[in-house]
């Protein structure tokens, strides 16, 4: 299965507009967090789900570059998946824990792409507990 990960979901740049008018009951399920333009909104600062077997926990802003790795591990011990947004700058990183590997992943932005070099969208597949997160340029 695949997983969009674009503002349209809530992940990065203002969740108000995507949420204007949209009733998410008719497709997959929605978890959106609060980011730094949706103080209006009454969303959760983080979420956390599991889909299958594959945990995955979802943040605005994971703070500086410096020192990420460590704080989300931190933040979210059991996750599989951490995917963050805020910064509009797409990052993919896997980071070795002593048991597995966390997936820290930042979608970009489909419109504004601020230093990033392309805009961009991100997708999460999982497969059978593997999990696979790429950019798509656009």
């Amino acid at each position: 299965m695949g997983l969009s990960c674009t503002p349209t979901v809530g992940i990065a740049s203002s969740a108000a507009w995507a949420f204007d008018g949209l009733d998410p009951s008719g497709y997959a399920p929605v978890t959106a967090v609060r980011g730094n333009n949706d103080a209006s909104l009454d969303l959760p600062e983080t979420a956390e789900l599991t889909i299958g077997t594959v945990a995955l926990a979802v943040i605005h802003d994971s703070g500086p570059t410096r020192g990420r790795a460590a704080r989300l591990t931190g933040m979210f011990p059991r996750s599989n998946v951490v995917v963050f947004g805020h910064s509009h700058l797409p990052w993919n990183k896997e980071v070795v824990l002593d048991d597995r590997t966390q997936h820290h992943f930042n979608p970009g932005s489909p419109t504004q792409r601020r230093r990033a070099p392309t805009r961009t969208v991100g997708w999460i597949t999982l497969d059978d507990g593997r999990v696979e997160c790429v950019h798509e340029h656009l």
